[in-house]
């Protein structure tokens, strides 16, 4: 469990600094994050898509929310490379 851990506080903490809303729970392999506004669930999965960050759309699992499910389950470089490849994006 603590490499999830690991992989979860790396995002968590990309999140934070990027203020990107987020929730985080301690017993699973996923993070929800909040849509921006200006989007849809669908583009911003695609926009992250684009960028070879693979995510799932939250009304997949029955939530009716503006969220994407963000899985824990790449090893800890590769979480890594999709937060620079995220934080780039964003700027």
């Amino acid at each position: 469990l603590a490499i999830f851990r690991a992989k979860r506080d790396l995002f968590v903490d990309f999140f934070e600094k990027a203020e990107i809303t987020y929730r985080a729970c301690e017993a699973t392999l996923y993070l929800w994050v909040t849509v921006p506004a200006e989007s849809s669930v669908e583009v911003y999965a695609e926009f992250l898509a684009d960028l070879g960050i693979l995510v799932s759309p939250a009304f997949h699992f029955g939530v009716d929310q503006p969220y994407i499910r963000l899985s824990l389950v790449p090893n800890i470089e590769q979480c890594r490379r999709a937060i620079d490849l995220w934080q780039n994006a964003l700027e």
